[in-house]
């Protein structure tokens, strides 16, 4: 075991961050209920929310900042002050937006529709556009607005993330191919279902691109060659599949004035 491997599995560097977390936490006026390895559930004293910790933990072992632990409360209180948001339509609508899951993912009450290929795009809530929620239909009766009116509202509100922080151009080996990759988080990853995605890529790429997704953190997107690069696109999509923890298709989209359709799909080892 490395170094840095010690460092984080140290039950003493833990048991600082956990306190620090607590005592952050109640500035805000909030307690944890409980806490185990990377995942928590804190209440505010009258609704409870869980989340991850896993990130400010590890670069708290990294860095033994304080900063970690504040950033993490700052980052609960914010969920708990969107979902006081939450209570209406009109005051949660900002707030919507749409993560892309495969099928297989989906459970009951979750808010989706179809998109190419076996994937969804599912309805969920964010408080800084990097980490989200899952909004379920418990919405639908409370808003009384239909599944398809919110759905619509997140993909509106998706178009503000498309901004060309978001996105690395390169070009691809001896190919010679123009590619965009977008930036390694789940809201980017979903952006390639919204409306106005080709709009947003097409600049970059040329008028007809192929994208691949083979997991959340990886949304790359090429200008169409002129030949065969399918062996490229197969190491790139089976590898990044196979060990990604967030594995998410081993499609190839095709995505052109027209429209999306699938170009080819490798095996999902």
């Amino acid at each position: 075991m490395d170094g840095l491997s010690l460092l984080i599995t140290n039950n003493r560097t833990n048991t600082r961050f956990d306190r620090l977390v607590r005592a952050e936490l109640r500035r805000h006026g909030l307690e944890m209920t409980s806490f185990r390895d990377d995942f928590c559930y804190i209440t505010d004293g009258e609704q409870e929310l869980s989340f991850s910790v896993s990130e400010e933990r590890y670069a708290y072992a990294r860095t033994h900042s304080d900063e970690e632990p504040r950033r993490f409360a700052a980052r609960a209180a914010a969920d708990f002050e969107v979902l006081d948001r939450m209570v209406s339509f009109t005051q949660g609508q900002n707030f919507l937006r749409i993560t892309a899951m495969h099928s297989g993912e989906i459970k009951h009450g979750y808010i989706c529709s179809d998109f190419t290929g076996g994937l969804k795009k599912v309805l969920c809530s964010t408080s800084d556009d990097i980490h989200t929620r899952i909004v379920t239909d418990d919405y639908l009766q409370k808003w009384d607005v239909p599944a398809e009116m919110l759905l619509a509202v997140a993909d509106r509100n998706m178009s503000r993330l498309m901004t060309p922080d978001r996105l690395e151009t390169s070009v691809m080996d001896a190919h010679g191919l123009k590619c965009v990759e977008m930036r390694h988080d789940e809201l980017s990853c979903a952006l390639m279902m919204c409306s106005g995605f080709y709009d947003y890529i097409s600049p970059l790429t040329g008028p007809r691109f192929l994208l691949i997704a083979p997991s959340k953190d990886t949304v790359m997107a090429v200008t169409e060659p002129a030949s065969d690069i399918s062996g490229k696109l197969f190491d790139l999509v089976t590898e990044h599949n196979r060990w990604s923890t967030d594995p998410l298709t081993t499609n190839v989209y095709l995505y052109t004035q027209k429209g999306i359709e699938i170009a080819s799909t490798f095996p999902d080892f």
